[in-house]
């Protein structure tokens, strides 16, 4: 199965080489298929959804990859191709994400619109914007769009309470919770193991 997994643009190579750690850390098989600006292809089973959602820095969310295509002027006819029925009796949202200004000449909004009436059209899907069952999600990035079956979603909250600076005690060179988790997740410890480090200290992270 092809996954679509979306990156945070926060630093140029660490969130690619977290993917490949964690995997290879936990010993799941995969094949890195590409990368694109914020976005990395993947090969690999639905094992990797829970993984990469529990322990995920630099990783926002991802998910089945359902189509890519490479051209505005294709998007409509590539969409009416697509086998929809997995959305039968459910209700889905669609959301289109643009990175920086890829596909500029084209509305995020306006594929985002386009994309709902195909599925309505080929399916008895209800729209819901609100909590729907399955999200459909549109990366524009530098090899077109990619649309997927969003399968799971990290946590961002929780290192934004974890902050240095919302701590009782404040150290100016604390190190920030989401770069700690990607630095143990780049040692490629699996959940359970303990490494430690030049100086003694331990990564540590949680049995299963």
């Amino acid at each position: 199965m092809l996954i679509a997994i979306l990156l945070s643009g926060e630093h140029p190579s660490i969130p690619y080489s977290e993917v490949n750690a964690i995997l290879k850390g936990e010993e799941i098989l995969f094949n890195e298929i590409n990368r694109f600006d914020q976005l990395m292809i993947i090969n690999g089973g639905k094992e990797i959804f829970e993984i990469l959602e529990k322990r995920g820095a630099y990783i926002i969310e991802g998910g089945r990859l359902i189509v890519h295509i490479s051209n505005v002027s294709d998007f409509i006819n590539q969409c009416n191709k697509i086998d929809w029925s997995f959305l039968e009796e459910k209700s889905f949202g669609v959301r289109v994400k643009r990175i920086k200004d890829y596909w500029k000449e084209a509305s995020s909004i306006e594929i985002e619109r386009k994309l709902g009436e195909i599925i309505k059209k080929h399916t008895n899907a209800k729209v819901n914007l609100e909590n729907p069952e399955i999200w459909i999600r549109g990366i524009i990035t530098n090899g077109g769009i990619f649309i997927y079956e969003c399968n799971f979603m990290t946590n961002r909250k929780k290192f934004v309470e974890r902050r240095p600076r919302k701590r009782a005690f404040f150290h100016p060179g604390a190190l920030d919770a989401k770069l700690s988790r990607a630095f143990v997740n780049l040692c490629r410890i699996k959940r359970g193991e303990r490494k430690i480090g030049e100086r003694g200290q331990y990564f540590n992270k949680k049995k299963r």
